[in-house]
């Protein structure tokens, strides 16, 4: 009666531990900053009332300001982009690109601890890579760097860092990102497979 009391205990406690385990797991992509949690709040490229190529910069900087933002001092040299950030919290950094009075591209950086997770569970699964280090989402309106660039044996997985999310014009003249602007030339998303999977398909042999 005894062994079977302690055995009864004793799968109680693992069945703890891996409840914990899991809920720990998920919650890498639950506790996103707002900032990435708000990529869907308005039609892409809109972020936050800030659509790329459409809202002047004085618009945008007078939204930001509103929501707690301040803008980090210019340098003299390197006036464009303008960069914003929200003291004592967890917000990302907001770098804004400017034309003409008019906003080029939004850039989320520097956002702590965020993961491919964190951007999945709101736009949904990647076109696909546009560069080894590079995924496009919706359509080419966000683009997302991870950390490190891709090799045969960089493990790709739904915690790996996020380095920046551009998020950029619905028909933009000049792709910041990356020279590959065609989505037809994609590295269509196959899932989370391995660098290996990615690169042999693109180089046969690379990987052997």
């Amino acid at each position: 009666m005894i062994r079977l009391l302690w055995t009864s205990l004793s799968i109680s406690f693992v069945i703890g531990v891996l409840l914990v385990t899991g809920m720990r797991a998920g919650a890498a992509w639950s506790r996103a900053p707002a900032s990435v949690a708000d990529l869907d709040r308005c039609p892409l490229p809109c972020w936050r009332g800030i659509t790329s190529g459409e809202t002047t910069l004085e618009a945008a900087r007078a939204l930001l300001i509103e929501r707690g933002y301040q803008q980090q001092p210019v340098s003299r040299f390197f006036t464009n982009p303008i960069t914003f950030e929200r003291a004592g919290s967890d917000e990302c950094l907001v770098r804004i690109a400017y034309g003409f009075g008019i906003v080029a591209d939004v850039v989320l950086h520097d956002c702590p601890g965020v993961r491919m997770g964190d951007v999945m569970a709101v736009l949904g699964e990647p076109d696909g890579f546009v560069a080894p280090h590079i995924l496009s989402f919706r359509g080419a309106t966000v683009f997302v760097e991870i950390v490190g660039r891709r090799s045969c044996d960089t493990p790709f997985s739904p915690r790996t860092l996020v380095e920046n999310i551009f998020i950029m014009p619905a028909s933009y003249p000049i792709n910041t990102i990356t020279q590959v602007a065609d989505l037809g030339r994609l590295d269509r998303w196959q899932g989370f497979m391995s660098g290996a999977h990615y690169l042999e398909r693109e180089r046969p042999g690379m990987c052997s």
